[in-house]
């Protein structure tokens, strides 16, 4: 089946929090060398953080786009 897949991913789901702003996770060399020899991709998924609803955020405008990104609307 393996050799059959369309989509060979290791697929590390994250689940982001406000605190802390960064946070690393490293990958052994090992690892990354199994799974290219698997022909294989280390995905990762981050999902944002849940901000109750109560929670006034004032928009952070240096942050928002300017003007549309090419292909995407």
């Amino acid at each position: 089946m393996w050799d059959t897949a369309n989509v060979r991913d290791f697929n590390v789901g994250v689940q982001a929090a406000m605190r802390p702003h960064s946070y690393e996770i490293p990958l052994a060399y090992e690892t990354i060398k199994i799974a290219s020899a698997l022909k294989a991709r280390i995905v990762f998924t981050i999902y944002a953080a849940e901000v109750p609803k109560s929670v006034k955020r004032p928009p952070n405008k240096s942050l928002q786009r300017r003007r549309p990104v090419a292909g995407l609307r």
